[in-house]
């Protein structure tokens, strides 16, 4: 029986799938559940209710990608294949050579052999901004007239953050935590006593 699942890769097994002669459908499990449940038995609707919730929302990825396999990480093409014509064979990237030391004297200013800086926190986006663009917060934004405010600067240094935090009468060191508690209490004795 065919229920219009893609060939490909169904959600299910369609061996398992069953229309019973009243009309219900049902579906086997592959192994019995705790319970001793060996099959499910739905309405067409139901059924269809079950197998439309499967299906992912237009436009989602199912799979993502961090870092240099991100879609806009700069340097994603130097780690992933060209794309191929339908049918053509997968072509490897060619590994580059390594550019042989130079001795001698330095390169001239047609010849620019001076390698790029390599990239510090200061070239990075700033934090403020990360903030505003993950989590949708302004920390630059003032809580009292939703004026702009300016970095003055940005300390990094444990002792120095607890120098200032002391000098405004603001306590340097985290709250301890709170201890567990117990597991909430899942019977009631309702005993009625009197009368």
């Amino acid at each position: 029986m065919e229920f219009g699942i893609s060939r490909e890769r169904p959600p299910f097994a369609q061996e398992r799938i069953e229309r019973l002669p009243d009309g219900r459908v049902m579906y086997r499990f592959r192994r019995p559940w705790p319970d001793g449940s060996t099959h499910l038995v739905l309405e067409p609707v139901e059924f269809l209710g079950k197998l439309a919730a499967l299906v992912p929302p237009p436009r989602s990825h199912l799979v993502r990608y961090h870092g240099i396999l991100a879609p806009h990480a700069k340097r994603r093409r130097k780690v992933t294949p060209a794309p191929n014509p339908a049918g053509a064979a997968p072509k490897l990237m060619p590994v580059p050579p390594r550019p042989p030391a130079q001795k001698g004297p330095p390169a001239g200013p047609e010849q620019d052999a001076t390698p790029p800086k390599p990239k510090t926190w200061r070239d990075r986006m700033r934090r403020v901004d990360l903030l505003k663009r993950t989590m949708g917060i302004d920390a630059l934004e003032c809580p009292r007239c939703r004026g702009r405010m300016t970095v003055i600067a940005e300390i990094a240094e444990p002792d120095d953050i607890g120098k200032i935090l002391r000098a405004m009468g603001l306590p340097d060191v985290p709250p301890r935590a709170s201890p567990a508690r117990p597991p909430p209490q899942l019977a009631f004795d309702f005993t009625q006593v009197g009368n």
